[in-house]
């Protein structure tokens, strides 16, 4: 069995390596030109893990030390969870990424996703539709909207206001940021969306799991629907979506 360990080498603990029926590589990130060829990718960290994501790697993810509505393994577990891996003691869920289209581009979001203007303070005016029954759910003045799924919303969703959803709900938590009305509405809406840019007063970004990724023209809807779900390694290890562990 090859498993890569995906992460900055000081945060993996020492003593990991090769052995037996084990064979075990670490790599810094997932390059999608160069993936690894591997049995199963340990992503320790969140950038490690939404490296692996945005590369579209075929095989099970273990993730560790990662603070979202995902599974994930604390570090002081990960050796136990490596050898509990490589015993073939590990079962596979499935989590929702989001697939985003502008225009002829394609991203693939494992947390979030944001139209927010580029420059701090800068307000524009969003919409967003539900494509399928063409209504308009929402158009207000703001910094941005984001919409993120059920493993992303303790991240910017919360942060703006949004829920914490659970990870056994089929939607995306959609929420203003920093809306210039009193107000503060927030939705959970189930895909596919569009987010719009009304009025091209000032430059607006997409964002897609923190990556500034492309300028978004007024008029152009930003598409979000279901994506290819990527698979997560389950381990006796593994601290269950939403559970609170103080050394992860």
């Amino acid at each position: 069995m090859r498993v890569t360990i995906v992460g900055p080498a000081e945060r993996v603990p020492a003593g990991i390596e090769s052995g037996g029926t084990a064979d075990i590589e670490h790599i810094q990130r997932v390059s999608a030109e160069d993936p690894p060829e591997s049995d199963f990718l340990v992503t320790v960290g969140e950038s490690a893990l939404l490296s692996a994501v945005t590369a579209g790697v075929q095989v099970p993810i273990v993730p560790v030390a990662v603070d979202a509505g995902l599974p994930t393994v604390s570090l002081p577990d990960l050796t136990a969870a490596i050898s509990a891996l490589v015993a073939g003691e590990s079962t596979i869920e499935t989590v929702p990424t989001i697939a985003v289209s502008l225009g002829e581009n394609t991203y693939r979001a494992l947390m979030d996703v944001m139209v927010v203007t580029a420059e701090p303070a800068r307000i524009s005016e969003f919409r967003t539709r539900k494509v399928e029954t063409d209504v308009v759910v929402d158009q207000v003045r703001a910094d941005g909207i984001v919409a993120a799924a059920p493993a992303g919303t303790p991240g910017y969703g919360t942060a703006a206001g949004g829920p914490i959803l659970d990870p056994e709900l089929d939607g995306l938590a959609v929420v203003p940021v920093g809306p210039f009305r009193t107000e503060r509405p927030q939705w959970v809406l189930a895909p596919p969306i569009e987010f719009e840019v009304v009025r091209e007063s000032v430059p607006v970004s997409l964002v897609v799991d923190d990556d500034p990724v492309e300028r978004v023209p007024a008029g152009a809807p930003v598409k979000l629907d279901w994506g290819e779900p990527v698979e997560i390694a389950v381990l006796e290890e593994t601290i269950p979506p939403l559970a609170n562990d103080p050394e992860n």
